[in-house]
């Protein structure tokens, strides 16, 4: 299961998480079948960010993970701040892959809901994706 090396240290989260991820295959049983084909995917997801909204800085504690945001719906003005570099998406399908170790946060100052595909691999030199 893509969700079974999910590791969190928030109790309430992780069991949020976990509940996503069990409906995860129902409600996206294509974007499941081929994230599971990757063995190196610890965890999956659409993260959506509301019009007008951010997400604060924060990071992560997973030394051996990196993060992919997949832009899916990319309205203007929206974007990324990863260790004090920002990043925009120009277009759907753009790709950014940082290590959620550093401190990063994310904004929205459109109208429009911003989503991507969130995936969290693992980054080791045995890694495959």
């Amino acid at each position: 299961s893509l969700c079974e090396v999910v590791t969190l240290a928030d109790e309430a989260l992780k069991s949020e998480l976990g509940a996503m991820c069990h409906a995860l295959p129902e409600l996206m049983p294509r974007t499941t079948e081929l994230l599971s084909q990757i063995p190196s995917v610890n965890y999956a997801a659409f993260s959506r960010l509301g019009p007008r909204s951010s997400l604060a800085t924060h990071k992560h504690k997973s030394p051996c993970s990196l993060i992919l945001h997949m832009g899916l719906r990319i309205p203007r003005h929206c974007g990324l701040t990863v260790a004090g570099e920002s990043h925009t998406w120009q277009e759907r399908g753009d790709v950014v892959i940082f290590d959620g170790n550093f401190p990063h946060s994310a904004w929205n100052f459109s109208d429009a809901e911003r989503v991507v595909l969130y995936v969290d691999f693992e980054n080791s030199p045995a890694a495959n994706i």
